[in-house]
């Protein structure tokens, strides 16, 4: 078409713009991204910067961005879209509302949940005000809120909305829309991150049966049905069940959309933490490098998707007793959280705390002890004393301490380890039970204390001798970590519960709806 209209014609655009879409919905990202630029620099020159085409162009170009995972340019952005919109529709117009919401998301991808949840709030106050509150906008408006309350993890909030989402869309969509059967999905992923299983099982198969009957077995909504229910299935200790439906779902991917799309290499990434929970570690080793290598290939070194292959590398590497191999590719993941997402963000704390227990398990426990500290005092600034997160981070650190023999440091930081679980988790949970077996080895330590001061004269504490691996994971988190668990046991041996490796062996777990006003 460019030879014979030329590329400043507006059907050339138009046709670039619809060969981008194929090529996101492909997950050729990189080549959607040379497009839209083109897309947005020709209209640019033919319509003025100013021009609503335009501006729509340079919101595309955004979530393009946020695909790729470079969300602070996404944001850049946004905020001149949002700008300009103000400017020339005003404030109460839909697409401004719209790149608000765009906005909220992306401040949600870099870890300003508190952003986040303001400017959700004010677009979902504006859309109820313009558009009704059974408009299918506000109800997504109100979805994205509740995604937000989960990284917050104030989950029975989140699960309240939902709830109120699920009802409204059954009511004003009905049971087979895809809106009512996202809806019915975010539920499931909530109720599950609540430890009620059966609930999850139970909307998660009406879910998978649904999506079948609507587009077919090998539809991409579909294989995430599929995952989803696989990673319940696991939670409940059902994992050769898991695995059957994630070699179905990764069969039914290359089929459909090949080997090289994102959408097939997370289920092998998926397959291959199964295949761990099963003690099946040379399977998972040898899937998980080549979930590496494509996702560099097709995503690149700094995408979000290959620092989290990175990373569940890196824990099965330490889970197999190779500590140094896990702590290069953990410092190098540190190294991109970093530059990335900063030193504030919870997956920047995540990997952290991933290579400070390594670094314990190699014997260097005073170093580990330094990166711990520094990230735990903005894990508690960030995310407050009683997240879920930063408790687990105190744990480690009382390991740390242990490991170290600061006995005293370690039972002051245990006191209030202790009465964080109770208060928010009750004395029940099995947080409390692992705190209260670290606080009896710390104890054991200090009725020992004249043995070890004696003996720590001839040698370091500070060596692999006194800092015992603990090679596991039983953790989930903010990507949908999993529980370290197999049929009611641990094959490999490995499994015990206060190594706190956050985030775990991330799955790569979809929401049936994105976080965006499609």
């Amino acid at each position: 078409m460019k030879t014979t209209k030329g590329e400043h014609n507006l059907d050339t655009v138009t046709a670039s713009i619809h060969l981008g879409l194929t090529y996101r919905k492909l997950g050729r990202t990189n080549e959607a991204e040379v497009l839209q630029k083109e897309v947005l620099r020709l209209r640019t020159d033919i319509l003025g910067k100013k021009h609503l085409d335009t501006l729509e162009a340079s919101s595309d170009l955004s979530l393009i961005y946020r695909d790729l995972g470079r969300f602070n340019e996404a944001r850049v952005l946004q905020m001149e879209v949002l700008k300009l919109r103000k400017e020339i529709l005003g404030v109460r117009h839909p697409e401004t509302i719209a790149v608000s919401g765009y906005l909220a998301v992306t401040y949600h991808d870099l870890g300003r949940f508190g952003d986040a949840e303001a400017l959700q709030t004010e677009v979902l106050d504006s859309m109820k005000e313009i558009l009704g509150e059974h408009h299918p906008d506000t109800i997504m408006g109100l979805s994205n809120l509740a995604t937000t309350y989960k990284e917050l993890k104030r989950l029975h909030k989140a699960m309240e909305i939902q709830m109120e989402v699920l009802r409204l869309n059954r009511e004003y969509l009905g049971e087979r829309h895809p809106n009512t059967i996202a809806a019915s999905s975010n539920l499931s992923l909530t109720y599950r991150e609540l430890g009620l299983f059966a609930e999850a099982e139970r909307l998660q198969l009406e879910v998978l049966e649904l999506t079948k009957e609507n587009m077919g077995d090998s539809h991409p909504d579909t294989l995430v049905g599929y995952n989803n229910l696989a990673i319940t299935y696991r939670d409940l200790g059902r994992v050769n069940e898991a695995k059957q439906l994630q070699l179905k779902a990764l069969r039914l991917a290359k089929e459909t959309l090949g080997d090289l799309h994102p959408n097939t290499i997370a289920a092998s990434s998926n397959l291959a933490v199964t295949h761990h929970d099963l003690g099946e570690m040379d399977q998972a080793v040898e899937l998980q490098v080549e979930v590496l290598r494509l996702r560099k290939k097709v995503l690149g070194d700094s995408h979000p998707d290959t620092i989290v292959a990175s990373s569940n590398l890196a824990l099965i590497y330490h889970n197999l007793g190779q500590f140094s191999e896990a702590e290069g590719l953990q410092v190098d993941v540190l190294h991109l959280r970093k530059a990335s997402l900063g030193e504030r963000h919870p997956d920047t704390f995540a990997a952290c705390n991933s290579l400070a227990v390594t670094l314990k398990d190699l014997g260097r426990s005073s170093e580990a002890e330094t990166l711990q500290l520094d990230m735990l005092g903005l894990s508690m600034e960030v995310l407050g004393m009683h997240n879920p997160y930063t408790v687990l981070y105190m744990i480690t650190l009382g390991e740390i301490y242990e490991a170290l023999h600061k006995k005293a440091d370690a039972l002051a930081l245990l006191s209030e380890i202790g009465a964080i679980i109770a208060e928010t988790q009750g004395d029940q949970h099995e947080w409390y039970q692992d705190f209260q077996e670290l606080t009896l080895r710390v104890k054991q330590l200090m009725d020992d204390d004249g043995v070890k001061t004696t003996e720590s004269k001839t040698g370091s504490t500070d060596s692999p001798l006194a800092n015992s691996p603990q090679k596991a994971i039983d953790q989930s988190s903010a990507r949908e970590s999993l529980k370290a668990s197999g049929e009611n046991q641990d094959p490999s041996g490995t499994m015990t519960h206060l190594l706190r490796m956050a985030p775990g062996l991330v799955i790569c777990c979809a929401h049936v709806a994105l976080l965006v006003y499609l």
